[in-house]
């Protein structure tokens, strides 16, 4: 792609044009770039074209941030849902901590799904198979002796998308819902890419910090499949998007239907006030190739 290894170029997605850190109602491609530079400190080939086809273009300086929490754990919860802090046993004795999005039952496995930086953080993925895979145990609370995890981490994740699983134990207590909303995720029901439309679909999520928030989809990458970004539902109450600890949470499509629809795996923030994360429909086609 045009730009794409362009020196500080993060992604590049097309999304609602933004002026003085406010979305409009213009469709654009957007180049994201960790720090902005002056016209005049630029050569030719390195000025991004005002218009690409019929898109305007805009430039947005982003700091990605993921969100793993750092306070102290919330009470055990049983029976387990989406919703609830977890961590992983690598993280016992610090304050790495994230958000469980959602439990579901796929080919006989009871799963459930949260960020892959959640539980590994920065481990490469071939470490994560020869050390984690089905040894390493994950906890919902430091209240959790070694005996008490709620299971063991599953060969199911992949860091580009940052998302990855946890095998419930049969013998702990669950229910297939999202902590303060209504509805089932069992069985699982995955909202299609081609239904996040940008500047209509609204969102909504179950983080540990934020509690419950209200978004709408306003971008999509055209760098990397499946990843959008999130501003606040301009007609829903102000409040805060995303806070540290909200990672791994469940963005679900916010109607008024009483099924559960997931949209969006949250994986943190780009600038203040915003969401980022990946479909659930290229997460699950991922989970489905590999476990099996």
């Amino acid at each position: 792609m045009p730009f794409r290894d362009q020196p500080g170029v993060i992604d590049i997605d097309l999304g609602m044009k933004r002026v003085a850190d406010q979305s409009t109602n213009e469709l654009s491609i957007r180049f994201k770039l960790r720090e902005k530079v002056q016209l005049n400190f630029l050569k030719s080939h390195q000025v991004f074209p005002q218009k690409i086809g019929e898109f305007s273009t805009d430039v947005i300086q982003i700091d990605p941030q993921l969100e793993s929490q750092w306070v102290e754990p919330t009470n055990a919860v049983r029976p387990l849902r989406g919703g609830l802090q977890i961590f992983g046993e690598r993280y016992l004795g610090s304050e790495h901590r994230g958000t469980l999005g959602c439990i579901f039952n796929l080919n006989g496995h009871f799963l459930g799904l949260t960020n892959y930086h959640v539980l590994y953080g920065r481990l490469d993925e071939d470490e994560v198979r020869q050390r984690a895979v089905g040894k390493e145990l994950v906890f919902q609370n430091d209240g959790n002796p070694p005996d008490k995890a709620i299971g063991r981490c599953f060969r199911a994740f992949d860091m580009l998308t940052d998302y990855a699983t946890v095998e419930i134990d049969p013998q702990v207590g669950r229910i297939p819902e999202i902590n303060g909303f209504p509805g089932s995720t069992d069985p699982i029901l995955i909202a299609p890419i081609n239904k996040l439309k940008i500047g209509f679909t609204k969102v909504k999520k179950s983080g540990i910090i934020t509690g419950i928030t209200y978004g709408l989809v306003d971008g999509r990458s055209l760098v990397y499949p499946g990843k959008f970004t999130i501003i606040p539902d301009p007609n829903a109450p102000k409040a805060p998007l995303s806070k540290k600890g909200d990672s791994g949470a469940a963005w679900i499509i916010n109607d008024a239907s009483e099924n559960v629809r997931l949209a969006i795996l949250h994986t943190g923030s780009e600038t203040p006030g915003t969401a980022y994360g990946h479909a659930f429909q290229v997460i699950l086609n991922h989970i489905n190739a590999h476990s099996s």
